[in-house]
């Protein structure tokens, strides 16, 4: 997250910065020194100076303009991508906290139905001893005792590697882990509305889009630098000896500068077919990530809709082993 925060900062600036090259500028020079020009005769060494000042504004620049355009929509997908990675970073730590929490309840309640067992693997023993039941009755109960105590250690295992999850995702250790009510989040009735509403509002759909439309910026960019560029320019020079001889200078203009690209070695067109190249790359990803959500979401939904056909036979198993502790119980009480 902190990770993501900064490279959200970092665009910002970069956006700025591009944002710079259409804003005024004004450049100031000083030179001071001595010259000797030894083409006079006598040669002369005479104090020079130089100093200049120049205003400057662009006002058509295309490849300028673009840039900017295509830095906001970079600083925009961070901060979508920011936005993902503190989602995640919340789901994964509730995800953790929950495993974490199940493991500790597995381990609670095979710490007491072990000791169910060992009252019954007891009450079973004496009355082989005693010649009340089979020594394979006895084997029977010391297997699921044996059972038991492995499902306990690796209970055990999974609770430390939660914990540990939970460590790392979150910095902290919890001293207690408690279930608390936590409201209901609203669903989609099925897959085909969270499709829906995972292509308008999903993190990393957004994301790939704005990155898509900034390497569209980017090809208009570099076609732009086809186009002339149009500034202004304001300037004052003063200069002292400036040619070797006793003179002053002092030199005021304003000029519209029009830069027209005529031959570069064809480096901006190579630029633009890169930038299209780059788009359909993009494009492919975003395709990609489409398919993933969505078979993510119809993955989930298949879990959801398991679970719910699931849930009444969990509960007769529930029931099931509820009825089990008590004749464990009884047997118990009867014994004593």
């Amino acid at each position: 997250v902190q990770a993501a925060r900064w490279r959200e900062a970092s665009f910002a600036e970069t956006r700025n910065a591009a944002r710079g090259a259409l804003l005024p500028k004004l450049e100031l020079r000083m030179a001071r020194g001595r010259g000797h020009l030894g083409s006079n005769d006598p040669p002369l060494t005479l104090a020079r100076a130089d100093n200049s000042a120049v205003f400057s504004q662009a006002v058509f620049d295309e490849p300028a303009r673009e840039e900017w355009n295509r830095q906001s929509l970079l600083a925009a997908s961070a901060e979508a991508q920011r936005a993902g990675a503190e989602s995640t970073a919340l789901l994964d730590g509730g995800s953790a906290y929950l495993s974490a929490l199940q493991a500790r309840v597995t381990l609670a309640l095979g710490a007491d139905y072990e000791q169910l067992l060992q009252e019954l693997l007891r009450y079973i023993s004496e009355r082989a001893a005693a010649g009340g039941t089979s020594p394979a009755e006895r084997e029977r109960v010391s297997a699921r005792v044996a059972n038991v105590r492995s499902t306990l250690a690796d209970a055990k295992a999974s609770l430390a590697a939660a914990l540990r999850n939970l460590q790392r995702l979150t910095g902290t250790t919890p001293s207690a882990l408690v279930l608390e009510r936590v409201a209901v989040l609203p669903l989609p009735g099925d897959a085909d509305d969270a499709r829906e509403q995972a292509r308008s509002a999903n993190l990393d759909i957004l994301s790939a889009r704005i990155e898509q439309e900034a390497a569209d910026a980017e090809r208009r960019g570099h076609r732009g630098r086809f186009l002339p560029r149009v500034g202004v320019e304001i300037s004052q020079t003063r200069s002292a000896n400036a040619s070797g001889t006793e003179a002053y200078m002092r030199d005021t203009k304003a000029m519209a500068v029009i830069t027209l690209p005529l031959l570069n070695g064809g480096s901006d067109l190579a630029q633009m077919r890169a930038a299209e190249a780059h788009r359909n790359e993009l494009q492919a990803r975003l395709e990609g990530t489409e398919r993933k959500i969505v078979q993510d979401i119809e993955t989930a939904y298949a879990n959801l809709r398991a679970s719910g056909e699931r849930f009444t036979s969990v509960k007769e198993e529930l029931e099931g082993n509820r009825k089990v502790v008590e004749a464990f119980r009884e047997i118990g009480r009867a014994h004593v």
